[in-house]
């Protein structure tokens, strides 16, 4: 039953994300637009496949990439709190950005320069994490690592801020609160092949996640190797958060908040059901929470991590009363 409602959801979901916003869209000619592929060349047909399908796309990716990626990283620390930022991967993002936006380096005054340099920050920090990985006896080592990383990114952003034109800083802050605006196919293309291998290679490890719910001794009794997973763990892990954070910015709560939704949804921790249902979940989620940030105080779009936020939290305290755990 969860699982027929969720498949249902998310493309009911995605037709009113593509319908609403300052341009009233109906349902029909929305439907009409996808089954046509977009063929008549009117004003509308351009506002649903140059603006409205690209972003609604690019949030039914993210909300997936970022759900998995807490998923995967929940059960490696084995602890309900871990999420796709935890492991500093974000913020080597962000200091590619505040490289491009704060000091203006090299090729970065482009959008794709933006993007370039975003990705190869957060890239960076993840073959570090990676190299860690290999000789890391705990997960806790690692979590530690990916703190400490984060840290230190931290302060060389605030020491560019420190010293940038408030226009500049201004850019960097807007950025630093997510959006999926300004998306364009050429992106949404950039970001699919990342995202969609990432989200296999979540799926292929699905028995070894059940498994590492049982702690690491357990999971070597069954022939698993704990470095060895935790390597392949951390990877998709960093390809998923990296590959959204480059492109739509750091967005809060999706990676901590949706798995805990599903578990209780499902009433279960299997990851065979666990991932695919909460890779629905988190996509429904994200594009429910973009609409609202384009719709809601138009014509001012507001941050999308100020509603995943709003609206998770609740939920997630809700669900959590309502099974009675403490």
């Amino acid at each position: 039953m969860v699982f027929g409602f969720l498949i249902l959801l998310l493309p009911l979901v995605v037709i009113f994300g593509i319908m609403v916003g300052s341009v009233k869209i109906s349902p029909g000619e929305v439907i009409t637009q996808l089954i046509t592929w977009g063929n008549t060349k009117t004003v509308m047909s351009k506002i649903i496949w140059n603006l409205r399908i690209p972003r609604t796309f690019g949030a039914v990716l993210g909300g997936a990439a970022l759900t998995v990626s807490g998923i995967l990283l929940q059960a490696l620390f084995r602890n309900p709190l871990a999420e796709p930022y935890i492991l500093g991967i974000s913020s080597g993002a962000t200091l590619g950005m505040a490289l491009s936006i704060l000091a203006g380096i090299g090729f970065s005054q482009s959008p794709y320069g933006y993007m370039t340099l975003a990705i190869l920050g957060a890239f960076f920090v993840t073959i570090m994490i990676l190299s860690v990985a290999r000789f890391a006896k705990s997960s806790v080592v690692l979590l530690l690592v990916g703190l400490m990383f984060a840290y230190i990114f931290s302060s060389i952003v605030n020491v560019l801020i420190t010293f940038a034109p408030d226009e500049k800083v201004k850019n960097f802050t807007l950025w630093t609160l997510g959006s999926f605006s300004g998306l364009t196919w050429t992106q949404l293309k950039v970001l699919f092949f990342p995202t969609t291998i990432g989200l296999v290679l979540a799926f292929l490890c699905s028995k070894q996640l059940n498994a590492s719910l049982l702690g690491e001794e357990y999971a070597k009794n069954l022939g698993i190797n704990p470095k060895r997973f935790r390597f392949y763990t951390v990877a998709v892990a960093s390809i998923l958060t990296a590959s959204i954070t480059a492109f739509a910015g750091p967005i809060s709560f999706v990676g901590l908040a949706v798995p805990h939704i599903t578990r209780l949804m499902l009433g279960s921790s299997d990851h065979r059901y666990l991932l695919p249902a909460g890779m629905l979940l988190g996509a429904s989620f994200t594009v429910l929470a973009d609409t609202g940030a384009r719709t809601l105080a138009a014509p001012v779009e507001l941050p999308i991590s100020v509603l995943t936020s709003i609206v998770g939290a609740p939920i997630v305290i809700i669900l959590l009363l309502k099974k009675g755990i403490k």
